[in-house]
């Protein structure tokens, strides 16, 4: 994988962590980039945008090869409770199939 980011400037952790943010969250690129500025990594939002529009697709079809996605079963098992959230009542809800996914 690090073949894909030679002789950037950046580490390629770094890249991935800034277009994982920016894919993941839905955050826009000034977002990803005060982000990691809180981790004391100075990188630019028009960086990011360049990181994302060059890496997006290699970092998701590198996801999709080591993720494939199983086979969900047709039984599934939902279960919902309150939880307490800062005084506040929320719902929690999980689903869960027969294979534990």
């Amino acid at each position: 994988m690090k073949n894909h980011f030679k002789g950037k400037q950046y580490d390629y952790r770094i890249i991935i962590e800034a277009v994982g943010l920016y894919y993941h969250f839905s955050l826009s690129y000034r977002d990803c980039a005060k982000i990691m500025r809180q981790f004391s990594i100075p990188v630019h939002h028009t960086t990011i945008y360049r990181w994302c529009q060059q890496y997006g697709k290699v970092l998701y079809h590198l996801w999709k090869k080591r993720n494939k996605r199983r086979s969900l079963s047709k039984s599934w098992r939902i279960d919902e409770t309150y939880v307490k959230v800062k005084g506040k009542d929320r719902y929690l809800y999980r689903a869960i199939d027969s294979n534990g996914n």
